[in-house]
């Protein structure tokens, strides 16, 4: 690539420095506003840990400066400076992605078991209508293939029965002496099953329409319940099915894989910002100059650059004082 090229490429560089550092500074500042235990604390564990990211995104930018310029003791508390909050920042990385991961695992499997309570919830109240409209359907046949009657016109037959000479011949038709009573006392149990039927039967209305309800609030739970899903979880398992060579990986290989993913996360975001700002800076400054062998040629006002002008310049007036003799 041409120097043209470079230069068109380093404001770009740069703004993907600051975009990079301002997008860490954002995540270190969140974590440790989360670790204040008020207001207060939180928002000044927040500006620190942004401040160290800042820090590791222009350190570096400073010491390049500090020793193109001839300071090594800037250059060097610069670069020890970076170091300190490169440190703070990766832990500040690792631990805002461990606990985001762990965060949407844990809200994943929320979701998940209230998904499996309300459905199961609909199973369930799916059953239980279905065995009382089961249970009213049977009622329709119940006697002798005819419906239940109500309970008044039952009640009414039954008090004819009782009034019949053999209720009395049969003691309430605890003994029986002949077909003639053992027909009757078989027909006056039908007729008490009878009513033991029509007595259930208006409960069974109200128990069907408190069961309809139950499942459309059931289905309705169910359809609102939204299943999320962790990516971190998924993707911790992959890389430990990877590393350990298994497609069932163990919760301690999960976990770890958890962890590398992390740190590697953290170091992405940790060099983003810190490299590439020293990358695209570095190609600032004079350019150099092909005359001089590459030597950088600086500006007429400092004092080196009059100690590089004077020879050509005192050989210029030689050659003019000679050429007027």
């Amino acid at each position: 690539m041409t120097n043209q090229g470079i230069n068109e490429l380093v404001p770009w560089m740069k703004r993907g420095g600051l975009i990079a550092t301002a997008l860490s500074a954002v995540i270190t500042a969140k974590f440790g506003f989360a670790l204040g235990e008020d207001t207060i604390s939180a928002f000044a564990i927040a500006g620190l840990l942004a401040l160290a990211t800042f820090l590791v995104g222009y350190s570096l930018v400073a010491a390049h400066a500090a020793f193109r310029q001839g300071m090594p003791v800037v250059g060097a508390v610069a670069c020890g400076l970076f170091a300190i909050a490169v440190l703070v920042e990766f832990i500040s990385h690792t631990s805002f992605t461990a606990a985001n991961r762990d965060a949407t695992t844990a809200e994943a499997q929320i979701s998940q078991t209230t998904y499996s309570t309300n459905t199961q919830s609909v199973a369930n109240a799916q059953r239980d209508l279905d065995r009382l409209t089961s249970r009213a359907a049977w009622m329709t046949t119940a006697i002798d293939g005819r419906p239940v009657r109500p309970v008044d016109a039952v009640d009414a037959d039954i008090a004819n029965s009782k009034a019949h000479k053999f209720w009395k011949t049969t003691e309430g038709c605890t003994t029986t002496k002949g077909p003639q009573t053992r027909a009757h006392c078989a027909t006056h149990a039908k007729l008490e099953g009878e009513r033991a039927i029509a007595m259930e039967a208006p409960t069974i209305k109200e128990e069907i329409v408190k069961a309809k309800a139950e499942l459309a609030a059931a289905r309705d739970a169910a359809s609102h319940t939204k299943v999320t899903h962790a990516a971190g979880a998924s993707q911790g398992i992959i890389f430990a099915s990877m590393a350990n060579r298994t497609m069932k990986p163990t919760a301690e290989q999960t976990f770890w894989a958890g962890v590398g993913l992390s740190a590697m996360l953290a170091l992405f975001a940790v060099a983003a910002g810190g490299l590439l700002n020293f990358i695209a800076y570095a190609f600032d400054g004079p350019a150099p100059d092909n005359n001089t062998g590459g030597r950088t040629i600086r500006a007429p006002d400092q004092p080196a650059n009059r100690q590089a002008f004077s020879a050509p310049v005192m050989s210029a007036v030689h050659r003019a004082a000679m050429a007027a003799v």
